[in-house]
């Protein structure tokens, strides 16, 4: 028996064997007839270009070279934008916004039969003319005053105008608004001023208050003074009350030294009172 360990191979044979295990590989990974389509996607499926379907999420064969697998992403996306236009009263704004959409899972073979690839230039191109037609209805102020409105109005438009294109428009929230410098420094100076306007409506009210609370004060300080003395004059008992707590004060006050040179009389007067500390020291 011949052992085949022993026998020698000339090099071209080896040559060839490497040679046909690296084209079984290249045609393998060529010819490769397996695709998988993830979540979130669609594949359009062409026959020597012309579309012969769709498919779902899932592990799927192709015929190598014949079939064409072209993978659409269907989930939500997003395109920001900036969009040039003018206000109604002339003012050039920028805006910033962005477009939440998807495409229509059921028509990606149209949309890739009409479009390609390329309907992320059609969002923009139709943006571009939908953020014009909704500032041109407002003044620059406006815009700023009323951005959910305008942001609302952009969306109901847009969406009419990609429908035909099977992109659904979510929503196309705006992030800012630019304008001239100009304008910016008459917004701030407008702002300014109304604020001055408004503290000085506060401490005028407040001026208002305080004076009413003055008033109220006075009147009734002045009621109260009125009842006391109409008090006094309708009670006999009263005056003669105060006229004792006259008496008492004098009395209080007195440091035995001098007698009080007046007294309340008996009809409400006051009469002098007889200094007798002079006829004491005579005597």
């Amino acid at each position: 028996m011949v052992d085949v360990r022993n026998i020698e191979f000339p090099a071209m044979l080896k040559w060839k064997a490497i040679s046909i295990v690296i084209l079984a590989l290249l045609s393998v990974w060529i010819l490769n007839p397996f695709y998988t389509v993830d979540a979130g996607e669609r594949a359009v499926v062409t026959w020597f270009g012309e579309i012969s379907g769709t498919e779902n999420p899932g592990f799927h064969i192709k015929v190598p070279i014949a079939n064409g697998i072209n993978i659409y992403n269907v989930r939500t996306q997003t395109l920001d934008a900036d969009a040039a236009s003018a206000s109604s009263d002339l003012q050039t704004v920028h805006t910033k916004i962005s477009v939440i959409y998807h495409l229509e899972p059921n028509s990606v073979a149209k949309i890739y039969s009409e479009l390609g690839y390329t309907y992320e230039s059609i969002i923009e191109k139709k943006l571009q003319d939908v953020v014009k037609a909704a500032t041109a209805k407002f003044t620059a102020e406006g815009l700023i005053t009323h951005r959910e409105h305008v942001a609302l109005s952009i969306q109901d438009n847009l969406s009419r105008e990609l429908a035909s294109y099977h992109i659904v428009v979510e929503g196309t929230p705006i992030q800012n608004f630019d304008f001239s410098k100009e304008f910016n420094d008459a917004i701030e100076a407008k702002n300014v001023a109304m604020q001055d306007k408004l503290r000085a409506q506060q401490r005028y009210e407040q001026t208002i208050i305080d004076q009413k609370a003055e008033l109220a004060k006075k009147e009734t300080e002045a009621k109260a003074l009125e009842l006391q003395k109409s008090a006094l004059m309708q009670s006999p008992e009263l005056i003669e009350l105060r006229k004792v707590e006259a008496y008492n004060n004098w009395i209080a006050k007195w440091d035995g030294q001098a007698m009080p040179q007046i007294i309340m009389g008996d009809a409400g007067g006051i009469l002098p009172m007889m200094d007798i500390t002079s006829i004491v020291d005579k005597n």
